[in-house]
């Protein structure tokens, strides 16, 4: 299994970010390259404990509200 502890892994990582073109449109899906990276990023601060997610346990969350989140245009301010 791959862990980002492993510098190889990482490098290859990097590699991969590095090759990623802003200005190019969705391969699967409806995100852009960099909405891509930003919800990435996101699930890594969650995964170490530094970003809290509440779980979505309600069916009005599980449809709705994950639609209107997946379809809402948010500009994000480049922390």
């Amino acid at each position: 299994m791959s862990t980002l502890a492993d510098p190889i892994v990482r490098a290859a990582c990097r590699a991969r970010i590095l090759r990623l073109d802003p200005n190019s449109g969705p391969n699967w899906g409806r995100m852009t390259a960099r909405q891509m990276v930003c919800h990435l990023n996101d699930s890594f601060h969650v995964g170490m404990g530094e970003k809290y997610a509440s779980p979505a346990t309600s069916l009005l969350q599980r449809t709705l509200v994950k639609w209107i989140a997946l379809r809402t245009p948010i500009r994000h301010s480049g922390r």
